[in-house]
């Protein structure tokens, strides 16, 4: 849908048609709240690309949850940050993503170049965090196909 463009007269001449002729300074008051609103729309700032929002935890944290708990702060992570997400798997073009801080420290192209258990616990140790790990959901596609 696109914001159509409107001038302050045809905004007063709306209220004057709702509300009949404005009296006193009653003009004047939509028109500098009209203006007031203008320059708040030109002061705020640019919604800017999505940010990753979910915090890391500890690597001993982690390992103490329930798989419960383990589930649910994956969960939780990848709902709150779908469109970053899926921004990154296409810019990195990438299967799996590994996300640190808001950063991704580990991905690639191909499921077979997961991190090694040692090398996951390497860079669990490097960050002192435990990574969001995500993966494409093309990874989990079914073919379809007819006997």
């Amino acid at each position: 849908m696109q914001e159509e463009m409107i001038t302050q007269e045809g905004i007063l001449e709306k209220v004057r048609q709702r509300l009949g002729a404005l009296e006193g300074n009653a003009e004047q008051a939509v028109a500098e709240a009209l203006a007031i609103l203008n320059e708040s729309r030109q002061t705020l700032p640019q919604q800017t690309e999505a940010q990753f929002v979910s915090a890391n935890v500890s690597f001993s944290q982690y390992k103490v949850w329930s798989p419960e708990e383990r589930f649910q702060y994956l969960n939780d992570a990848q709902k709150n940050n779908t469109a970053w997400i899926e921004r990154q798997f296409e810019e990195l073009s990438a299967v799996w993503l590994m996300v640190i801080d808001g950063q991704v420290v580990a991905h690639d192209a191909d499921f077979q170049n997961l991190l090694k258990p040692q090398e996951f616990k390497a860079l669990c140790q490097k960050y002192g965090k435990y990574p969001f790990v995500f993966f494409h959901s093309r990874l989990f596609m079914i073919e379809e196909t007819t006997a």
